[in-house]
C-alpha cells in the first residue's frame, strides 16, 4: 500500500485524469475477471456470486468476494485525485489528522466491544494512512523534496517497528480482522521499504541475477498474487510431514500459473 500510493502520484502527475484511471482499470480488471471466475467456478456458485466477486461489491456488503486487496485498493484509486489535492494543499498535516482519524474509529470499536471487534473490511480501513502516507512520499520526490538523511531515519526508524510489531503480536491477542494489527504496519513498512530500496540497489549494482528474478517477478506481482491468494485454501489436504516440499510446489505452480496469465493479457492488450 506504501508503495502503491508513492508510485501512483507519478503516474497521476505525468498523465491526465482519464489517462490514470484507464491505465489502472487496464491493469486490474481482465486480470480479476478472470480469477474470479476461476474461483466461482471452483466454489460451484452463480452468476450473481461472480458478479458479486468481481465488481468488489461482495466485500463491501459481506456478499461473496475474493480477496481484500483489490477492493479497497479501487476505492483507493477512486479517491486518488482528491487525496493528491489534499497533499499539495496541507502536506503532511493531512496525513496526521486522517492518521488520527482513523486511529479514534479503530479505537473506538475496540473499546465499544471490550476489544472483541472483528470485521474483514477492517484490513482496507486500516491501511488507508499508509496509503496516504505513500502518495504524500510521492510528493515529495516529485518536488524533489526527498532528502537522504530523512530515508536514513525511516530506515532506523522501520527496524524499532519491526521490534515492536513483534513484541506486540506476541504479547496482545487482538483480532486478526481488528484493524488494530494491520494499523500497526505503517510503524515499519515505510522504514524497511528505504531498507530494501538500499538492498536492491546494492543487488543491481554487483548481483545481476537477483535483480532480474526481482524484475522478472515485479512485472507478474498483481498475478501472483491473485492467483496465489486462494490457491492454497482449493488444494487438497496434505501430509504434514512434507509442508516444505508442499509449500515450494505450490510457489512453483502460482509462479508458472501468473507467468502464462500474464504473457496471456499482454497479447490482448
Amino acid at each position: 500500500m506504501f508503495l502503491s500510493g508513492w508510485g501512483l502520484y507519478f503516474s497521476y502527475r505525468n498523465n491526465s485524469v482519464f489517462e490514470f484511471y484507464k491505465r489502472r482499470i487496464i491493469r486490474i480488471f481482465p486480470l480479476y475477471i478472470i480469477v474470479c471466475f476461476i474461483y466461482i467456478i471452483a466454489i460451484d456458485g452463480n452468476v450473481k456470486d461472480y458478479l458479486s466477486c468481481v465488481s468488489t461489491l461482495g466485500f463491501w456488503t459481506r456478499g461473496v468476494w475474493y480477496d481484500w486487496y483489490i477492493p479497497a485498493i479501487i476505492l483507493f484509486y477512486v479517491l486518488y485525485p482528491l487525496i493528491c489535492k489534499l497533499i499539495d494543499k496541507l502536506g503532511a498535516f493531512f496525513v496526521v489528522i486522517l492518521t488520527l482519524f482513523v486511529v479514534g474509529i479503530i479505537g473506538y470499536l475496540q473499546i465499544l466491544t471490550d476489544c472483541q471487534f472483528g470485521d474483514i473490511r477492517m484490513f482496507a480501513l486500516s491501511r488507508f494512512p499508509i496509503f496516504v502516507l505513500g502518495a504524500y512520499w510521492g510528493y515529495l520526490s516529485f518536488q524533489n523534496k526527498e532528502r537522504k538523511p530523512l530515508s536514513i531515519f525511516l530506515g532506523i526508524s522501520g527496524i524499532i517497528g519491526l521490534l515492536f510489531y513483534f513484541w506486540f503480536l506476541v504479547n496482545t491477542h487482538f483480532s486478526l480482522f481488528s484493524g488494530v494489527r494491520q494499523f500497526l504496519h505503517i510503524l515499519y513498512v515505510p522504514g524497511m521499504c528505504f531498507l530494501l530500496s538500499e538492498m536492491l540497489e546494492f543487488s543491481y549494482k554487483h548481483i545481476k541475477l537477483i535483480n532480474r528474478f526481482f524484475s522478472f517477478s515485479g512485472v507478474m506481482s498483481l498475478e501472483l498474487y491473485l492467483i496465489h491468494v486462494k490457491f492454497f485454501g482449493i488444494m487438497p489436504f496434505f501430509d504434514p510431514n512434507y509442508r516444505i516440499v508442499y509449500g515450494l510446489s505450490i510457489v512453483f505452480v502460482t509462479f508458472l500459473l501468473a507467468y502464462f496469465v500474464n504473457i496471456l493479457l499482454r497479447k490482448f492488450n
